[in-house]
């Protein structure tokens, strides 16, 4: 689609294909800045394929770019997408514990941190700020598991079903299939990032169950 001045505007989809990532990763973009668009009236959004370009092109010549997920990536993506929305157990005392406003913060966190999972696994430079970033969304798991009374067990629980659901998503085929070198370069990289954001969480819970205590012990007034 072209405006007046030749300028040529691609929607999400289009857009997503244009850059080489995931529709829900331009998405994520767009919403924290990253990429220029805007909203049509239906509220839809729009993107300057000059803009996008420039988008590409200045983050390819940055050293911490944010690098496009390679189509294998997104297929990961995906793929684990699917199993979370799908797999979640019936028994599950972390999805009771959260209104229907709560439940969807923390799938859009749970969106986030997978990407940026994948986002570790496909750079080469910057990876520290992306760990950093996950590190939060794991501290903040904790605090909110301690606020809503979830035990440890319960919450380790939650984020294994996480864990368990992207490690799946990573190796589609056979158990009993031979790992290649770009397969184990992946989950070795993949269980980096995700003990570092399990232990987070395990010190936030930790620090936030010490704080109650505190708290109880020597009430104000």
């Amino acid at each position: 689609m072209a405006d007046g001045t030749g300028e040529r505007w691609l929607a999400l989809s289009a857009a997503a294909a244009f850059v080489g990532v995931h529709p829900s990763t331009l998405r994520d973009w767009a919403e924290r800045g990253l990429v220029a668009h805007l909203r049509t009236p239906g509220g839809h959004r729009r993107f300057s394929e000059a803009d996008l370009r420039a988008f590409v092109e200045s983050n390819r010549r940055a050293s911490t770019a944010l690098v496009p997920l390679a189509p294998m990536a997104q297929e990961i993506e995906a793929r684990a997408l699917r199993q979370i929305h799908s797999g979640v157990p019936a028994d599950a005392q972390w999805r009771g514990a959260h209104d229907s406003t709560g439940l969807e913060h923390k799938r859009e966190q749970g969106r986030r941190l997978l990407g940026l999972a994948l986002q570790y696994v496909s750079r080469q430079s910057g990876r520290e700020a992306v760990l950093g970033e996950a590190e939060e969304i794991g501290r903040d798991y904790g605090r909110d598991a301690v606020e809503r009374r979830l035990s440890l067990p319960e919450t380790v629980r939650a984020f294994y079903f996480f864990r368990d659901s992207l490690i799946r998503a990573t190796r589609p085929s056979p158990p009993g299939d031979p790992l290649d070198a770009e397969d184990v370069r992946i989950h070795t990289d993949l269980h980096i990032f995700l003990d570092a954001v399990f232990f987070a969480m395990l010190a936030a819970f930790e620090d936030c169950q010490r704080h109650q205590l505190v708290v109880s012990l020597h009430p104000q007034g």
